[in-house]
């Protein structure tokens, strides 16, 4: 059987039918620009220029093997078209479907002689054949485009939380098969966090959630309903909480949701005491003196864990009395007290005169 042969060289023309004269046509892998190279000759030993450019007819000869994106200007380099085309032996019938909105066609399922190139959004030809390369249009994890659903709804890097109290677990779509370092998944909790937690992204693994400063989560900062987000750490293996809640109750900011309180009828001078709460407190004590006058009378001396003398007061008594008062914050779980002496009498006395607490 014969056949109609095409012509040996090709004439490009404009929308007007008038030939581009001076014209330029460039080839690239489909729906890249990466070039890709085209033969003046059928037995594809002598490489056209990339771009070809067209003679005083608008003319040049141009062979290829399988598909290429081709970019055809006038002269002046304004574009003429941007499209896909192929040597023939491609029937995009059977192996190719088209992509919706595009120019372009991607492998159809179950085509045996694609394979997806890992890391990227294209399918190459299994042979090696660089020309041979499709865009993907349903994309999975790892070597597929996305499709445009899956970035609009979020699912490739949002999820509900699906987990219980301080044990976060979310689901992406497609799934991750690991953490990677800098990964970033946001998730909506269900649940306020009471202390340390932890986040389980598709089964992946249980992994602590940190502040960015390395700190573990003490309550409150993850709230419920709240959009919180993540990112992984791999030199801890931890996922690190971006936004937490800026005021976690009084877990863990000094004033907040605390009030001052009179402990004058429950504390004492020289003695020890310890602050057994989640957050900072505050102490404010004062002391009186009786004794000789003129000279130095009562000293407040403040002790906190480990013996660390944090402040240390000492009053003129100019008329045989004298009232001094100090101040001092207690960190959460430490110990604390204030230590008083009258100087250099002994004949004097010091006595409690009020402690308050803002706790």
């Amino acid at each position: 059987m014969s056949l109609l042969l095409p012509n040996a060289r090709q004439q490009f023309c404009d929308g007007n039918g008038v030939p581009l004269a001076g014209g330029f046509v460039y080839t690239y892998q489909v729906g890249t620009t990466t070039p890709a190279t085209t033969y003046q000759d059928y037995l594809l030993t002598i490489p056209n220029a990339n771009p070809v450019v067209l003679d005083g007819d608008g003319r040049a000869a141009i062979w290829g093997l399988g598909a290429f994106q081709q970019l055809v200007t006038d002269q002046y380099g304004n574009q003429i078209w941007n499209a896909v085309t192929s040597d023939g032996s491609i029937d995009p019938g059977n192996l190719f479907a088209p992509i919706e909105g595009s120019p372009y066609y991607a492998p159809a399922n179950g085509s045996p002689n694609y394979a997806p190139i890992s890391g990227s959004t294209f399918y190459a030809a299994a042979n090696g054949n660089a020309n041979n390369t499709f865009l993907v249009n349903a994309g999975t994890a790892g070597d597929m485009a996305p499709q445009i659903t899956q970035v609009q709804n979020g699912s490739l890097s949002f999820s509900l939380d699906t987990g219980a109290v301080n044990a976060l677990v979310a689901t992406l779509s497609p799934p991750i098969t690991s953490y990677g370092d800098g990964e970033i998944v946001v998730v909506r909790v269900a649940n306020t966090n009471t202390g340390p937690a932890t986040l389980n992204v598709n089964s992946v693994g249980v992994a602590a959630i940190q502040y960015t400063s390395g700190g573990a989560l003490v309550g409150e900062e993850m709230q419920v309903g709240r959009n919180h987000v993540f990112l992984w750490n791999a030199n801890s293996s931890v996922w690190e909480l971006l936004n937490p809640v800026a005021v976690a109750s009084s877990q863990t900011s000094l004033g907040i949701g605390q009030n001052y309180n009179n402990k004058t009828s429950v504390r004492a001078l020289n003695t020890t005491y310890t602050n057994t709460g989640a957050s900072p407190i505050f102490v404010c004590a004062s002391a009186s003196y009786t004794g000789p006058s003129g000279h130095f009378g009562p000293q407040l001396v403040t002790v906190v864990q480990g013996n660390s003398i944090i402040t240390d007061v000492i009053d003129f008594a100019d008329n045989g009395t004298a009232r001094i008062t100090h101040t001092y914050i207690v960190p959460a779980g430490q110990n604390y007290q204030t230590n008083a002496s009258v100087y250099p009498y002994s004949s004097a006395t010091i006595t409690l005169g009020s402690w308050y607490e803002l706790s």
